[in-house]
């Protein structure tokens, strides 16, 4: 995660890449999106569980990867 300071200006994806660009009101900042999150999330918005667990199976067990596997069995359970 990352504070970001000013007013996004794009979003821009090119090649399996997503970059928010930012103006901090004297440069313009880019920073790159996660794209398993990105994918994760899309997968939730659309109730595709199954896809969801495949993204977050090969990540790292982090705080926020642990936090979306309970969001996942959340979910599930509410079907």
């Amino acid at each position: 995660m990352y504070q970001i300071k000013g007013d996004v200006e794009t979003i821009e994806r090119v090649a399996n890449r997503t970059e928010v660009i930012v103006d901090d009101g004297t440069n313009q900042v880019s920073y790159s999106l996660d794209e398993a999150l990105i994918e994760f999330g899309a997968a939730l918005e659309y109730k595709g569980l199954d896809r969801a667990v495949e993204i977050l199976e090969p990540l790292e067990l982090t705080p926020e990867t642990e936090a979306n596997w309970k969001t996942v069995a959340k979910m599930a359970l509410e079907q």
